[in-house]
């Protein structure tokens, strides 16, 4: 798979930043990552044909909470399979995010938003909006997050659907941490009565400054063929 070049660049070009740059004036400060990955798998199930992705976002927030964001990765989902309708595509996924983020009370704190799939230059309905909604538990070395999201009937989808997960994350020797995570993805009636699937991760992550690197073990109930076997995803990505 070939990247852009404008993502190469920006991994390329991030690795000295240190932290979110201010935008003097405006209140608001711009921050983003790139990130290089073994695999992009979305909710368990690849996105790259088990092939490396590469990603990169970039997120204006406000004091306030309020932010917005762009990210995109590459892809290999739509002209690889002759006996789909959709044809075409750039082979990238750009999506956009509007929401809130912030804290509830002294350990909890939550993140709310409104996320655009797109991929641009394919044919046929592919672009779709699902809402967000997660609330973050902090208990020092100890962290949990639950959440969702929903995305209603729309023309890119059957019919509508439901995501729910959880995770917790904890400290370990070395600056290790250590996550798991379990989701399950519901379908409406529409998508078929065998649609719905569990999907579950767990994953070692350290960071190095402005340089991080995880692995993890991926995997679903679904069958492999549906790129959704069980898997080991390395990643490295920098931030500022």
């Amino acid at each position: 798979m070939r990247f852009p070049i404008w993502m190469a660049l920006a991994l390329a070009g991030l690795g000295s930043a240190a932290g979110a740059v201010d935008l003097p004036g405006t209140g608001l400060s711009l921050s983003g990552n790139a990130t290089l990955l073994s695999d992009y798998r979305f909710r368990g199930i690849s996105q790259t044909g088990n092939d490396p992705a590469l990603q990169a976002e970039l997120s204006l927030s406000h004091p306030s909470g309020l932010y917005v964001s762009a990210w995109a990765s590459t892809i290999d989902l739509y002209d690889s399979d002759p006996a789909s309708s959709f044809k075409g595509g750039h082979d990238l996924e750009i999506d956009g995010a509007a929401g809130w983020a912030g804290d509830l009370a002294p350990g909890v704190s939550a993140d709310l938003n409104i996320n655009y799939y797109t991929y641009p230059g394919v044919s046929g309905p592919t672009n779709y909006v699902e809402a967000f909604a997660e609330v973050a538990f902090a208990l020092g070395p100890l962290g949990a997050k639950i959440g969702g999201g929903y995305f209603p009937d729309q023309k890119a989808t059957a019919d509508d659907g439901t995501w729910l997960y959880a995770e917790a994350s904890g400290d370990l020797p070395g600056a290790l941490t250590l996550t798991g995570h379990v989701g399950r993805q519901y379908f409406g009636r529409n998508f078929g009565s065998d649609a719905d699937y569990w999907e579950w991760s767990i994953g070692l992550s350290r960071d190095f400054g402005p340089l991080s690197a995880s692995l993890s073990y991926i995997d679903t109930d679904l069958a492999k063929g549906l790129n959704a076997g069980a898997t080991l995803v390395a990643s490295l990505g920098v931030s500022f």
